[in-house]
């Protein structure tokens, strides 16, 4: 949610896409703050579910990275074929934060446009990817999936 921030109003994100809640491209409108982390929530655990099929190997932090990137692409597949899940796979867990970081542009008017938003996103996947995360990464992280979190713990 950090990096998504919260509206209430509808609003156009940086690609021009309309956007509520916590960066929903999906939902028309949210009642409140209360309704939009509802929502959010739903869909954190659904993603994680697919990425937990998908990669039963892999840390939690770095299935937590990934859903992160799923919820901001919405596409598994293209994930999966990237060369940032290719160096996870392989262990190189460097190269892939590296290969990472490479998902921070937006399409604009038919162009690609770095966007700081998602390089800053990228860079807190990124230290999730390798395992170089703070307290502070790690409890921001807890706080906001907690529930699935303390599951996956179990």
């Amino acid at each position: 949610k950090k990096f998504e921030g919260y509206s209430k109003s509808v609003y156009a994100c940086q690609a021009g896409i309309s956007t509520v809640g916590w960066g929903f491209t999906q939902v028309k409108r949210v009642k409140n703050v209360h309704h939009a982390d509802k929502i959010f929530h739903g869909l954190v655990k659904e993603l994680y579910q697919q990425v937990e099929a998908k990669y039963p190997n892999f840390t939690y932090f770095q299935k937590a990275a990934i859903t992160s990137l799923l919820y901001n692409t919405g596409d598994l597949e293209k994930i999966d074929r990237s060369s940032f899940i290719k160096e996870l796979k392989a262990g190189r867990t460097d190269k892939a934060a590296a290969a990472l970081m490479r998902w921070n542009k937006v399409r604009v008017n038919g162009k690609l446009v770095t966007s700081k938003g998602l390089t800053n996103r990228r860079a807190f996947e990124a230290r999730l990817v390798t395992g170089k995360i703070s307290k502070v990464d790690y409890f921001m992280l807890k706080n906001e999936v907690g529930e699935q979190y303390l599951k996956s713990k179990r």
